[in-house]
């Protein structure tokens, strides 16, 4: 349970398998993860057992999540934690399970596993960032939340309240709830500009006239300095 508060499972694995993984609008459940995903201050790891006294081991874990579902969980765009691979195909008759099981139990497993310990890693490079395939960006895009989706959309298609290069945070709000959504939260819809590539400007002003005019924060779709120098 990676929401829960023990985390036995990790002590002495340097690998972890999820199945069946299915949680699109846990966030917290994502950033459980990345803690999996991540390095740690020092190479360590606190590993906290049920049954057992907390001590610390060498972070060496790494994990393979499998799903039945396109996007299981929302994860960002400039995620680079993640190499995701997409194998949804039409099932194969009977026989061909069958043949496949028995093949396994015929020493399959060895033929794998002989495999992989050939396979040719000449030109991996474990310091780059893992390649952006289709199906990461599928998993984006159909990650969002619908108000995520729909503000991306207004922004890609130059609607309004998005037709200008500024936007204050009250006008996004209100065509939303405008358009029936629920539950918008300030933080969450200026985690879902900043997400969108758009920066927030405060404490704005301008000196006219030898007076210093204050203006309301703002949304840009770039950084920009209104106080002059």
């Amino acid at each position: 349970d990676l929401n829960g508060a023990f985390n036995g499972y990790m002590q002495g694995k340097k690998f972890l398998l999820f199945q069946e993984v299915y949680q699109p609008d846990n966030r917290q459940f994502v950033n459980d993860l990345k803690t999996i995903a991540a390095d740690t201050a020092g190479g360590e790891m606190m590993i906290n057992p049920k049954y057992g006294k907390q001590h610390m081991q060498g972070n060496l874990v790494g994990f393979v999540a499998m799903s039945n579902h396109r996007a299981p969980m929302s994860i960002d765009e400039n995620e680079g934690r993640y190499f995701c691979i997409s194998s949804f195909t039409e099932p194969m008759e009977k026989q061909f399970y069958q043949d496949y099981h028995e093949w396994l139990d015929g020493g399959g497993y060895r033929s794998i596993y002989s495999f992989l310990l050939k396979r040719d890693l000449t030109h991996f490079n474990c310091k780059a960032l893992p390649y952006k395939t289709s199906a990461f960006l599928a998993m984006v895009g159909e990650g969002l939340k619908d108000y995520e989706r729909t503000i991306r959309e207004l922004i890609n298609l130059n609607e309004h309240p998005f037709n200008k290069g500024a936007v204050r945070l009250n006008d996004v709000r209100r065509i939303l709830i405008g358009r029936d959504f629920k539950g918008i939260g300030f933080k969450g819809l200026a985690e879902v500009m900043r997400n969108a590539g758009w920066h927030l400007n405060e404490n704005n002003s301008l000196k006219i006239a030898g007076k210093v005019k204050k203006y309301p924060n703002f949304w840009s779709p770039r950084e920009l300095e209104m106080t002059p120098a």
